[in-house]
Parts: structure tokens; C-alpha cells; sequence
């Protein structure tokens, strides 16, 4: 292995079995890394909690249920730095199961030879940073049609001047919901480079506009029902006018979910 890293209470069997040449050191031999990294890297964690150990329990046993389910000739341990990555960089958020899910996922893909030449380094510092309501919103966006969301943003238009006003109105249109309110979610996904925004373009296939339409009519209710809030107020110059555009995964936002949120 290679000498900068920790050095880890690995048996001398697996030793031996990372001196070979690949061929050889596939099957068990990876689950015995994997575990020696864990209670290396976990094991300190330990000692803080009751509910901290029932998460690193069951972490360990999805992680080994996933390893067994990966065929002995497709295991790999040919990219343990990147499992080496993630399981340190798990430290910081094993009590929140959704970012535990993705790093179980992403730990079995680097140790599967048909998935680690897809994983990226980037991957755990992504998930290391990425809040519960980041992943939740981040896997219905890849799993919305197409991986492709109307937004749509309601606004306040003086006739005369043009003046706009955007009271803070607006609606992600997914497939099964209508979100309001996840704008902070969606510039944090932004900053991480995991989705783009497109402002200066909408979808027009019958399906998306459908969902733009419905998006519309729900916003002007909210405005009819909301006379006396102060940021809704209209006067007769005034009109409501509808902003449509797209949120879309950029393509490292879409080889990470092709990863952690495998189908």
C-alpha cells in the first residue's frame, strides 16, 4: 500500500493478499480491508454515544450486506485510497442515515470492478458537505423525469415602467410534488457544482408545460388568498407575470448520482 497512508491494523493474510497482483487479492480479501479501515477510522467514535453506535452498527452491516451482494469476480480492491476516502471522511456524518445510505453506496462501488472506474475522489468530500435535505432534494431531482425540473418563479410587473418586483414566490415542479420554499438547498447543490440553473430557457414538451401551468395556477392562488401581505399588494398599473426556467444536473452532478443513488 502506499507508505503516506495510515498505517492500519490490517491482518498479516490481508497483507499478503495486497502484495499480489489483482488477480489474486480480489474476493475476501477486500471485505478484510474494509473492515480493518473501519474499526481504524470508527472504532474512536465509538466511546461518545449510544445512538452514534447504533448508526456505525448498522452502517457496518448495509456496508457488508452490499459487499456480499457484489459477485467474488468483480471484486476489486485495486481502488482501496478511494475507500480509504470515504470511510474517514464518513466520520463527520454517520448520524444522518440519508448521507450514511450514500457512502455505503459510494464505499461498495469502489470495490466493484464494473462501478470504481466511475467513482471520483471528489465523491465523499461531496457527500461529506451535503446537508440531509441536499441529498433528499438532489436524488428526486435525478430521479425526475428525464433528470430535468421546471421551475417556475412568480412576479409582480409594473405595465408603465417594467419595474419587476419578485416577492419571493416560486415553485419546484418535480414529478410527484410541488416544493416550495428550497431555494437555500438549491444554491447549495449549485455552489457544489451538482446542478445548473437555466434562467434563459424552459422546457416545452406537452408533459413540462403541463407541469409549468399547474405550478402558475397554484402561485396566483397564493396571491389571491394573501391580499393583505404587504409584498403581494397590487395596484392597477400592476400584473402578475410568470418567470419559467430549468434545473438541471450538470455532468459531475450526474456521474455522482449514477454512483450513490444507483438504480
Amino acid at each position: 500500500m502506499d507508505p503516506n497512508l495510515p498505517q492500519l491494523p490490517i491482518s498479516s493474510e490481508t497483507g499478503d493478499a495486497l502484495a499480489k497482483p489483482i488477480a489474486e487479492s480480489i474476493g475476501n480479501a477486500g471485505k478484510d480491508i474494509v473492515e480493518a479501515l473501519f474499526h481504524y477510522f470508527l472504532d474512536p467514535l465509538r466511546k461518545f454515544n449510544i445512538q452514534r453506535n447504533f448508526n456505525l452498527e448498522k452502517f457496518q452491516e448495509d456496508l457488508y450486506k452490499n459487499f456480499n451482494d457484489i459477485p467474488e469476480a468483480n471484486r476489486d480492491d485495486s481502488k482501496i485510497n478511494l475507500t480509504i476516502k470515504a470511510i474517514e471522511d464518513l466520520r463527520y456524518q454517520i448520524n444522518e442515515e440519508e448521507i450514511r445510505d450514500m457512502f455505503t453506496t459510494l464505499i461498495t462501488s469502489t470495490l466493484d470492478n464494473r462501478k470504481n472506474s466511475k467513482v471520483l475522489p471528489i465523491f465523499s468530500s461531496i457527500i461529506s458537505n451535503m446537508t440531509s435535505s441536499e441529498a433528499k432534494l438532489l436524488k428526486v431531482l435525478y430521479t425526475n423525469k428525464l433528470s430535468l425540473t421546471p421551475y417556475v418563479e412568480l412576479t409582480i410587473v409594473n405595465k408603465i415602467s417594467g419595474v419587476t418586483n419578485a416577492p419571493g414566490l416560486a415553485l419546484l415542479l418535480l414529478d410527484e410534488s410541488n416544493t416550495q420554499g428550497a431555494e437555500l438547498d438549491l444554491s447549495l447543490l449549485e455552489s457544489e457544482n451538482l446542478i445548473k440553473h437555466i434562467t434563459d430557457s424552459s422546457l416545452s414538451s406537452e408533459y413540462f408545460v403541463s407541469r409549468y401551468e399547474t405550478g402558475e395556477r397554484i402561485l396566483s392562488q397564493i396571491v389571491e388568498q394573501n391580499p393583505d401581505v404587504p409584498s403581494l399588494k397590487m395596484n392597477a398599473d400592476q400584473e402578475i407575470r410568470f418567470v419559467r426556467s430549468i434545473y438541471e444536473l450538470t455532468p459531475i452532478g450526474e456521474a455522482f448520482c449514477d454512483i450513490v443513488f444507483e438504480q
